[in-house]
């Protein structure tokens, strides 16, 4: 599993995209800025740090390269 970056509007509740660079996650949240139902808004962007998947009992955790 590779790290990766997601948007958080404020006033949602979901990320839609994975970006496998600040960068474009960056470039996308500017664009996402400039629309007008974003005015006022602002949004954050989330880095993956931890990956999760039951196997067998307990859950294994894993730390994102």
């Amino acid at each position: 599993m590779e790290k990766f970056f997601m948007l958080l509007v404020d006033g949602t509740n979901s990320c839609r995209y994975k970006h496998l660079t600040l960068d474009e996650a960056v470039e996308e949240a500017t664009e996402l800025l400039h629309q007008p139902q974003n005015y006022g808004k602002g949004i954050t962007i989330l880095k993956s740090i931890s990956y999760g998947k039951v196997e067998t009992s307990p859950v294994k955790w894993g730390e994102i390269e």
